[in-house]
């Protein structure tokens, strides 16, 4: 209901409230029932998220899974918005108190920050930082599965 009375708002010409009102979690929620022809919707969407400060670790994730197949014109880039959220991700994994649970969520979809070489060593460090005694059994999954995505390589 919500992408119909957003695509009515855009084709009417003017992106309404109900579109400023979304937070990136709403946004996120909304990315799979984008279809290959809403090249439109997906760029104001798009910009209301660069907008966004604050966007948390799940939805910057969300973002970087949908981004392959996100509709776009010919010749459209969406590096502005990969770059963007490159930036966030590594200003989270960078602030100062390591959190287990970021490090859990970013393992089981680590192949999405694999080709981001600052995210990943930001996301090393952290795991580095993190105090071995209390989370053994997350940093032992993290560095399996940084061996498993080639992380090791880069």
């Amino acid at each position: 209901k919500l992408v119909s009375r957003l695509q009515r708002e855009n084709q009417a010409g003017s992106p309404g409230a109900e579109l400023q009102a979304l937070q990136a979690g709403s946004i996120c929620r909304l990315l799979p029932c984008l279809g290959p022809k809403d090249e439109v919707l997906w760029s104001l969407l798009r910009d209301r998220l660069l907008k966004d400060k604050k966007i948390p670790l799940t939805n910057c994730l969300d973002i970087l899974e949908f981004l392959p197949q996100a509709p776009r014109k010919e010749g459209q880039s969406e590096s502005q918005l990969r770059s963007w959220i490159s930036k966030r991700l590594e200003l989270i994994f960078s602030k100062g108190q390591a959190l287990p649970q970021d490090l859990a969520i970013i393992t089981r979809r680590l192949e999405l920050v694999a080709p981001l070489k600052k995210v990943c060593q930001a996301l090393m460090n952290m795991a580095i930082n993190l105090r071995q005694d209390l989370y053994p059994a997350v940093l032992w999954r993290f560095f399996v599965r940084t061996g498993e995505a080639g992380l090791a390589e880069q």
